[in-house]
């Protein structure tokens, strides 16, 4: 027979075991309960590094939106290191967080750079305003497909031509009637390319808070 000190080993032994199994779950609940149910990613346009459009444009969800800072350049280089920072933001955020939805959202070349994002990442869905990279339809579509590279040098500078997006039910793309970045007409000419740089001026800057609240993986455009 044990003496009762190993008894009282023992006896501490299976107190401290039953204590852990018992902790265990409401760890994974306590870590579960600072998970949000969306994560939402935020990219800011040109110029915008900070991401005050995404901020504006969705203002009902400042408070669980990380936006994610890059240079916000027009420049491929800036496109790039973009894609990689958001890139690296939401894999941190699945590793934490797996059983939260990812939805990145960007403005102008914020919506190039989540797009892209997006397009490769299955585990994400995306709502994309302004999208430079937008498929055709009815014939117009993103200017950085539309354009010859002669033509997007003029309009932006340091970008080059890409085609534009393929079908991806988990993406969204917002884009007003003649934006001349996401709803442009084939560049051909010297008209076409003055219809262009019309929208782009004067239409691309046209989207309000709320305007673009969709997230159904369709295409919309807004007249």
């Amino acid at each position: 027979m044990m003496n009762r000190s190993r008894i009282l080993t023992v006896v501490t032994v299976l107190l401290i075991v039953v204590g852990l199994a018992t902790a265990a779950p409401n760890i994974g609940r306590a870590h579960g309960a600072t998970c949000p149910e969306v994560s939402y990613f935020g990219v800011g346009g040109a110029m915008d590094s900070a991401g005050h459009s995404i901020s504006y444009l969705y203002p009902d969800d400042v408070a669980t939106t990380t936006i994610v800072g890059y240079s916000a350049q027009m420049t491929d280089s800036s496109a790039y290191a973009g894609a990689v920072a958001l890139y690296n933001a939401i894999t941190v955020r699945h590793a934490a967080c797996p059983d939260s939805r990812i939805v990145l959202r960007g403005y102008s070349l914020g919506a190039y750079v989540a797009g892209d994002v997006c397009d490769s990442v299955t585990w994400t869905t995306c709502e994309l305003i302004g999208d430079p990279r937008r498929p055709v339809v009815n014939g117009k579509g993103g200017v950085l497909g539309q354009a010859p590279q002669i033509a997007i040098t003029a309009f932006f500078g340091q970008f080059t031509k890409r085609p534009l997006r393929g079908p991806n039910s988990r993406r969204t793309e917002v884009c007003f009637v003649n934006d001349g970045v996401c709803d442009a007409v084939a560049v051909v000419d010297v008209a076409s390319a003055t219809t262009v740089a019309y929208g782009i001026q004067n239409n691309h800057h046209s989207y309000r808070p709320r305007t673009a609240g969709f997230s159904d993986g369709q295409d919309h455009l807004l007249s």
